[in-house]
């Protein structure tokens, strides 16, 4: 009798200790309490089994729901509205070309990308999504903030028209038409040829008449390259700030009419080794617009009349390409040129098929 009242008093013992070790969950809109065995707290819920059922399934419950939790230890956790507001009204990153969102919670906007966490792992590691790739974002509080992409989002340079048909649009009104064609040969790199026709376009002086041709040769070195995006996307390969050497050769003739019937005819050689210093600008990967000055040194076989009574004005000569400096005395003289370029730019048929197969 005295062994089956002492298994009693055991089993009646550990009961008592097995109720005190289960913890309890109070639900905030509930007066119920859940005993049970927490497994797990996440960044949103809980799991837990029953305590009645401990080899029971996993039972989940959102955090935003509990008002506290007393463990069996005693300890007591409480759970702030705060962090279920945030989890209840996250911030949306809505992706480019897609009408999904990312729920989330943004850490940082930086320059060129953002960095956030995921809503439901708060704890866990931080991402980051380039400001490009992201239409906008709708915050927790409702503002609302929007990112334009730049042309380096949605262009590679197999994509750039690297074809320039360049046209010095006030040529004309110098009695010249000034043409080049640039080639883009890598980030920051491009050769250029001149062609130009005298005699063609508005005349200043009504009893000269010019003809003649020029040709050229360029090869431009921006300084800075616009690369962004580690050298994975960039700016256009042609556009920027820039140096570039040239070379200019040609000859051209003036008639001159003196009277009626007496006219003097006089013709021209020259050429000039030209510095060249401008930027260009290249919208929408089809325009360009460049402009730039120089200096250089040139040479000539004008033959001036009565060189000792001449003026340096009288040596200033305009070449089409170039200004002749004052040298009257000889046949090398310092070159200035200055200039305004509008382009269009293109592919080759090759390099389009190539660009649509990328």
């Amino acid at each position: 009798m005295k062994i089956k009242h002492l298994f009693i008093f055991i089993s009646f013992l550990f009961l008592s200790v097995s109720s005190k070790s289960q913890d309890k969950i109070l639900l905030r809109d509930a007066k119920d309490t859940i005993q049970c065995k927490i497994i797990e707290i996440g960044t949103t819920e809980i799991k837990y089994k029953e305590s009645n059922n401990v080899e029971g399934p996993q039972i989940s419950l959102e955090k935003s729901s509990i008002l506290k939790i007393v463990y069996a230890n005693g300890r007591v956790e409480i759970f702030d509205e705060a962090i279920n507001a945030t989890v209840k009204n996250p911030d949306k990153i809505y992706p480019r070309n897609t009408k999904a969102y990312i729920k989330a919670k943004i850490i940082e906007v930086g320059m060129d990308d953002i960095k956030y966490k995921d809503i439901n792992n708060l704890n866990g590691p931080q991402f980051s999504m380039e400001k490009d790739d992201i239409e906008k974002i709708v915050y927790a509080n409702g503002k609302v903030e929007k990112f334009e992409q730049s042309m380096a989002a949605h262009i590679s340079i197999q994509e750039m028209h690297k074809n320039n048909i360049q046209f010095a649009l006030l040529s004309a009104r110098a009695n010249h038409l000034h043409f080049s064609f640039e080639r883009g040969v890598k980030q920051g790199q491009s050769w250029t040829v001149h062609a130009t026709i005298i005699g063609v376009g508005m005349r200043d002086n009504l009893s000269k008449v010019s003809k003649g041709f020029m040709v050229g040769g360029s090869y431009k070195f921006c300084f800075v390259p616009d690369v962004v995006y580690r050298g994975i996307r960039s700016r256009h390969i042609m556009q920027g700030s820039f140096f570039r050497p040239s070379i200019y050769f040609g000859g051209f003739s003036e008639k001159t009419l003196i009277s009626q019937n007496i006219s003097v005819k006089k013709n021209t050689t020259t050429g000039a080794i030209m510095a060249e210093l401008g930027r260009q600008w290249i919208m929408s990967n089809r325009a360009s617009f460049e402009y730039y000055f120089g200096f250089g040194y040139g040479f000539d076989n004008y033959k001036f009349d009565r060189v000792d009574y001449a003026t340096p004005f009288d040596g200033i000569k305009f070449y089409y390409l170039y200004q002749r400096s004052g040298n009257t005395t000889s046949n090398t003289f310092l070159a200035l040129s200055t200039g305004v370029k509008f382009g269009y730019l293109f592919h080759t048929p090759k390099e389009k098929k190539m660009a649509l197969n990328k």
